[in-house]
């Protein structure tokens, strides 16, 4: 494999990371719909560490 076809298998694949990466934050709220994890569900598991976040 001559190096100019691994620098773009590696650059298509970083791309394809990346915006994997940049699409979690609208993934995650649909996952916890269609999980039926609800804001109350996921409060309750991060309770005992309050006390860190709040400050």
């Amino acid at each position: 494999m001559d190096k100019s076809k691994a620098l773009q298998k590696a650059t298509l694949g970083g791309s394809v990371l990346a915006a994997i990466t940049a699409s979690l934050c609208c993934i995650g709220p649909l996952v916890a719909v269609v999980l039926g994890a609800s804001g109350f569900a996921a409060s309750a598991v991060f309770e005992k560490w309050r006390p860190v976040f709040w400050a």
